[in-house]
């Protein structure tokens, strides 16, 4: 890779992936929550809230009385947050270790979304403007970037988004004055995103969210099995496979030392992944392969047996062996020059798919908290660039998706 190319490939960075919270699946008895809404200004229960584990399908309403019941919560550590229009959102931290089972209450206060850092100046009276559609377009384009599953991604509520966008810095900010709605039809989720704030230019983003996913519903036994297999694809060589590998290798090792029997098969290899250390993102060096032992010494269990800190100094290069990239990568990689255009194949008119790279950097020297289900617990905590930094809100998944547990009929 040439100086200028790996050099433009640094701007390949995703800050965040995604704000969903990041849990830990303990393996007790599921918890069933119950609790109360009410307004805070008049004490008044709240019909009809949206109150959720922020990140899955787990939900429910309040009912007449404001009262919610969410059953099957198996994660240690978990935001639960209520929502309503008219009504600030509301969340509550909740570590199973120390939970007492009681009614939970939650008092919302009415106003809008604090936008916090982010102002929105724009001017939003009329959103068939010129300028407000172009916003949206670059909106969409960060939101959703180019990837296959993009094309069928549909924002059901546009007109609730804010804009802003610095002709000079090209940075892009937005935020939702409402739950944003999108329909994802390649993986076959009805994504709704809770007070979402974006910022970002064409190759960069940061954006958090408290995300809920609901399976969409009439599909025919096609769709079905196209949204696992999709559902199969966007999980496979994704962050979330790779630090559940990560975990996995962990534990296997574990039980293979209290056994006292040799690892026989590798959890990173079994799942196509191959590790290297580099001096930069963007940089492509094979010298220094990360093995098992080196893996280990990157991945300490905490007392809990169900979370792990991972903690390395040098940027990792990771490889995806399973499957290539997508050709829509390929072509953006050369259309943006990030990837030199003698790089085709034999008809010339297609770039060459390469392997699925990836690179990660920890933004904190005390590592960060993963769990089992491959999410991290520390937010703005790891950078990543490369594939990964392209993958974007049309490959989210929900943390309760299971690649085992979603078996074909």
């Amino acid at each position: 890779m040439s100086r200028l190319l790996h050099i433009r490939t640094l701007l390949l960075a995703s800050l965040l992936t995604g704000g969903l919270a990041a849990t830990a699946q303990a393996q007790t008895t599921p918890l069933t929550l119950t609790g109360y809404v009410y307004d805070a200004e008049t004490d008044e229960p709240l019909v009809s809230v949206n109150v959720f584990l922020s990140g899955t399908t787990q939900g429910a309403a309040t009912d007449t009385t404001g009262f919610f019941r969410i059953e099957g919560v198996r994660q240690q550590t978990f935001r639960l947050v209520a929502s309503m229009i008219g009504y600030d959102l509301v969340e509550k931290t909740i570590d199973r270790a120390t939970f007492q089972p009681r009614d939970l209450v939650f008092c919302l206060p009415p106003g809008l979304v604090d936008l916090e850092t982010i102002e929105i100046t724009a001017d939003r009276s009329d959103v068939t403007s010129k300028e407000w559609q172009r916003n949206l377009q670059r909106f969409e384009a960060l939101l959703f970037s180019t990837t296959p599953f993009s094309a069928d991604c549909e924002i059901i509520n546009p007109w609730v988004m804010d804009f802003a966008f610095d002709d000079q810095t090209d940075v892009l900010q937005a935020a939702a004055q409402r739950p944003l709605v999108i329909e994802n039809r390649a993986l076959g989720y009805r994504l709704t995103l809770h007070a979402l704030k974006l910022i970002g230019r064409y190759e960069q983003l940061r954006w958090e969210a408290s995300p809920f996913f609901e399976p969409l519903t009439g599909g025919s036994n096609r769709d079905q099995r196209r949204w696992r297999r999709n559902r199969k694809e966007a999980y496979e060589g994704s962050t979330r496979h790779f630090l559940t590998a990560l975990t996995a290798l962990e534990q296997a090792t574990e039980k293979a030392r209290i056994e006292g029997k040799r690892l026989r098969k590798d959890p990173i290899d079994e799942a196509g992944f191959k590790i290297y250390q580099v001096s930069e993102p963007g940089h492509i060096s094979y010298d220094h392969w990360v093995g098992q032992d080196d893996l280990l010494e990157m991945v300490r269990p905490h007392a809990d047996n169900e979370t792990w800190t991972l903690s390395f100094i040098e940027p990792l290069l990771i490889e995806y062996h399973r499957a290539r990239e997508a050709i829509s990568y390929a072509r953006y990689m050369v259309e943006n020059g990030f990837r030199a255009r003698n790089g085709r194949n034999a008809w010339g008119d297609i770039p060459v798919q390469e392997m699925q790279r990836s690179w990660m950097v920890l933004l904190q020297p005390q590592g960060v908290a993963i769990d089992e289900r491959g999410l991290e617990q520390d937010l703005y905590a790891v950078k990543y660039f490369g594939y990964w930094s392209w993958e974007r809100i049309a490959e989210l998944l929900p943390y309760d998706y299971s690649l085992e547990e979603e078996k074909a009929p």
